[in-house]
C-alpha cells in the first residue's frame, strides 16, 4: 500500500520550522490515519498524543520512520508538546 501524500507534507513543513509541536502534526493528517499506519487503536493513539510523556523510545523511532523525518527531530517535537501541556 503506497503511503500517504500527507506525510510528506508533514515531513517538509517540520524540516522547514512551520510545525514545532507534535500535536500541530495532526492539523495536516488525521490521527486515525497515522494511528492505524502506527499499528495502534484510535482512542490509544489520541490518548498519546495529550500525553507525550507516554511515548517510549520505540514509538518515536516508529513514528520517525513513519514522517522520515530524524529521530532527534521527533524527540524535539514530542518534548515540545510536553512543554506545552
Amino acid at each position: 500500500m503506497p503511503q500517504d501524500n500527507r506525510y510528506t507534507v508533514v515531513r517538509i513543513l517540520i524540516e522547514n520550522g512551520h510545525i514545532k509541536t507534535f500535536k500541530q502534526i495532526f492539523d495536516y493528517i488525521p490521527i486515525s490515519v497515522v494511528a492505524i499506519d502506527y499499528g495502534s487503536n484510535y482512542v490509544r493513539f489520541k490518548r498519546s498524543i495529550s500525553r507525550p510523556n507516554s511515548f517510549k523510545l520505540r514509538d518515536i523511532n516508529i513514528l520517525a520512520s513513519l514522517f522520515e523525518v530524524d529521530f532527534m527531530k521527533m524527540i524535539e517535537l514530542i518534548l515540545n508538546q510536553h512543554k506545552s501541556v
